[in-house]
């Protein structure tokens, strides 16, 4: 399920936010439902391999509980972001351990296609949650599902 939601373990820490005029991300939200899930990993393949920081700022999250949500952010978007030059643009993050802005990109046609895959050690998911998302603004940024043609 993908939801928008408010910034539940995020770590602003990482960023300047002095002068930042807006800020959005959009998360998942996982919930096991029969058993617990050990060393799960969260791994976006989008214009290359990214592994996803869970709430507890870590790649791998130890334990995955029945029926309690774990909230998976997947970027966070800012409006204003500060340069060491003085200027200001609009970025966005992926949610992963290096920390890199990308300028959003207007020309883009159509959105960037992605899927995420949870990789646990005593689980085996089906199937990857297929998504795109529109980088080319910072007011139209957004994860929609997507299914693949048959």
């Amino acid at each position: 399920m993908i939801a928008s939601s408010k910034p539940l373990g995020f770590d602003t820490s990482r960023l300047s936010l002095d002068g930042i005029q807006d800020l959005k991300l959009q998360q998942i939200v996982v919930i096991p439902k029969k058993a617990p899930i050990r060393q799960c990993y969260a791994k976006l393949n989008m214009a290359g391999v990214h592994y996803l920081l869970w709430e507890n700022g870590k790649t791998v999250i130890d334990t995955l509980v029945p029926d309690q949500e774990q909230h998976l952010t997947i970027f966070y978007a800012i409006r204003g972001m500060k340069k060491p030059d003085g200027t200001s643009r609009d970025e966005f993050y992926l949610n992963k351990e290096i920390m890199t802005g990308y300028p959003f990109t207007p020309s883009l046609m159509r959105p960037e296609k992605a899927e995420l895959l949870l990789i646990a050690e005593n689980y085996s998911f089906r199937k990857p949650l297929r998504f795109s998302l529109d980088v080319r603004s910072f007011e139209t940024i957004r994860l929609t599902p997507y299914a693949k043609a048959p």
